[in-house]
């Protein structure tokens, strides 16, 4: 159990890194994935398809990667983001199903990663 407990010691501080960079990752691409996929149509006037709406351009993704604790914020930059998350009965959310998505993904992307590290 001690050999153990050193081996992880002395693999933590690499690890951390290997985790941080892909949840940064996930984060970007999380970001681009609401933007590119939020279900409702963009209503601010703007009648140049090729610029995003309000709504859309405001989603953001932020991490919070220092110590052991990690997290990787999804939300909306208006006020009224919530009720788009919740109108139709959550047909149009955006949050949640990328939330889902983005998990599964870095999930998938760290596996294995212990074992690189450890031949590295």
């Amino acid at each position: 159990m001690v050999k153990l407990r050193d081996n992880v010691k002395d693999v933590e501080p690499d690890y951390e890194k290997v985790v941080d960079a892909f949840m940064a990752i996930a984060a970007v691409d999380g970001e681009a994935q609401m933007k590119e996929k939020a279900p409702w149509r963009d209503s601010d006037g703007n009648r140049d398809d090729r610029v995003p709406g309000q709504a859309r351009a405001a989603l953001f993704t932020a991490t919070e990667l220092a110590g052991t604790h990690k997290s990787i914020w999804f939300s909306h930059g208006v006020d009224y983001g919530i009720w788009l998350e919740i109108s139709n009965n959550g047909k149009d959310q955006i949050i949640m199903p990328t939330v889902a998505a983005q998990g599964k993904k870095l999930m998938k992307s760290l596996r294995g990663t212990l074992n690189t590290l450890r031949k590295g």
